[in-house]
């Protein structure tokens, strides 16, 4: 019983590191906020009351959420006018990239699973091999006939036998659920590619 609450207590710890709120943000931070910070040393590219104008980076560094929870920090800097609009529309369009890429993958996978089961129904039918029992090939026109074999009945004696379906999950998974997350992903970071807006404060810890 104990172990068993201990591992109860694991498998709860891993899964609230698992949701929890995970930012990337300024260590040399001195005032403002993460958004729009004041940051310690010289800096360039500020406004009056000393915070950047045009964006701010990490030195050395891309500023992106480590794995433990809470803030991961780095040591940032104000950047021009220039390299925040370089930044911002390198962003967007790596976004544009990647989330239509994705999207083109998933509708590739669909036309060819598709078009391999048009082939399958334009096939002529096979006659079942004799093997001393008789043997009946089931029809269908269901969604995954072009994916999974149909049982065939088999007699034996007075009653029969239905086999299983010889169904490929790996296949169903291939032609099914990845075509359909990909196209999720993509458009999620197509999304998030069109909520950059070149010209902006660019904050490339939140990018």
């Amino acid at each position: 019983m104990w172990r068993f609450g201990q591992s109860l207590a694991f498998v709860a710890t891993a899964h609230a590191a698992a949701n929890c709120a995970k930012m990337a943000g300024c260590r040399n931070l001195i005032g403002g906020d993460q958004t729009r910070p004041i940051l310690a040393g010289a800096q360039s590219f500020t406004e009056v009351d000393g915070s950047c104008r045009f964006g701010h980076v990490a030195k050395n560094h891309d500023c992106k959420p480590g794995l433990s929870c809470g803030y991961t920090l780095f040591d940032c800097t104000c950047i021009s006018e220039r390299a925040a609009e370089e930044n911002s529309t390198g962003a967007r369009n790596s976004r544009f990239l990647f989330g239509g890429t994705s999207a083109l993958v998933a509708v590739a996978i669909l036309l060819c699973a598709w078009l391999w089961r048009r082939g399958r129904y334009k096939q002529p039918s096979k006659v079942a091999p004799n093997i001393g029992l008789p043997m009946t090939l089931g029809h269908s026109q269901g969604p995954f006939t072009g994916i999974c074999i149909e049982p065939a009945t088999v007699a034996e004696g007075h009653g029969t036998k239905q086999a299983a379906a010889n169904c490929d999950c790996l296949t169903i998974l291939l032609l099914v659920f990845l075509p359909g997350s990909l196209l999720i992903a993509g458009a999620a970071i197509f999304a998030s590619g069109v909520g950059i807006h070149v010209g902006e404060y660019y904050n490339g810890c939140r990018v």
